[in-house]
């Protein structure tokens, strides 16, 4: 089981991509891996810009993040800071 939320989740029903374009984006695309999303952030205009990434569902077989919860935040706030 994974961490975080594990309720039912209706995201899989939504497409965001559309989602985005009634909310007034023009520039969207949707990609399905690595070398789509390369492309799309590669040749994306002047924004506003929506990328849909579209993942596959589930949780990867890795061992836990080995620091507590504060330290994962004070690596995440020192990455904006630069």
């Amino acid at each position: 089981m994974g961490s975080g939320f594990q309720g039912r989740t209706f995201l899989l029903l939504v497409d965001m991509e559309l989602l985005a374009l009634a909310a007034g984006i023009r520039q969207t695309r949707k990609v399905q891996d690595e070398e789509e999303l390369v492309e799309a952030w590669e040749s994306r205009g002047r924004g506003p810009n929506f990328i849909h990434v579209v993942l596959r569902p589930g949780n990867a077989a890795v061992q836990n993040i080995p620091l507590a919860p504060a330290e994962i935040r004070e690596r995440f706030v020192r990455g904006f800071q630069g």
